[in-house]
């Protein structure tokens, strides 16, 4: 026994989204670093959207009042489920991901941590890319308003149209920006590649 190596539990990663975290941190882009960490975070968006669905599913098949013969009880499954299949977009799915993978006073004390380091920034109103952000780190605000951030940027980046006040334009200083903005997104990739 006093020969024995100790050994500790080893954790498998995913590879592909090791792959996408190693994109990011080797790209000299910006733009090409928070679209492959947002790669991470889109990963998740089908396990997170069916688990929610399937649980809504049960809650309503063990009611007390469901009966497989009546076609009213029927008609209400049917519609909830057509409900949360129209309901759940992009940005709903992120929200979800992040309601799901993270606890509310860990984003909260990220965002602390960053700010006491760096100064005030996500939780000051600011024009992001032409649309004006701020985190208000509530319990009831966090998550929706990290994932309109994130999502609003992920679209800022990949969408380019003519008139549109939200888009990101290069070498205009706003790498500057996407620097700064990039940071909570790396976090969170980097907290579901552990979980």
């Amino acid at each position: 026994k006093e020969r024995e190596t100790i050994q500790f539990p080893l954790r498998t990663y995913n590879s592909e989204l090791v792959s996408y975290y190693n994109l990011a941190l080797s790209s000299e882009s910006l733009v090409l670093g928070y679209l492959a960490l947002y790669k991470i975070l889109e990963y998740f968006y089908t396990s997170v959207s069916e688990n929610a669905l399937h649980e809504r599913i049960r809650e309503l098949l063990v009611a007390p009042d469901f009966v497989h013969t009546k076609t009213k009880k029927l008609r209400e499954l049917v519609k909830s489920i057509r409900q949360f299949d129209t309901r759940l977009d992009e940005l709903a799915s992120l929200k979800l991901l992040l309601s799901t993978y993270f606890n509310k006073l860990d984003l909260r004390q990220w965002i602390e941590n960053y700010e006491a380091t760096n100064g005030p920034y996500f939780t000051e109103a600011a024009a992001v890319f032409g649309t004006s952000m701020r985190i208000d780190v509530s319990d009831d605000s966090i998550v929706p308003n990290i994932a309109a951030r994130i999502y609003a940027i992920r679209n800022a980046l990949v969408h380019n149209k003519e008139g549109e006040v939200s888009r990101f334009i290069p070498y205009t200083g706003q790498e500057e920006l996407l620097q700064k903005e990039v940071q909570i997104l790396l976090h969170i990739a980097e907290q579901l590649i552990f979980k």
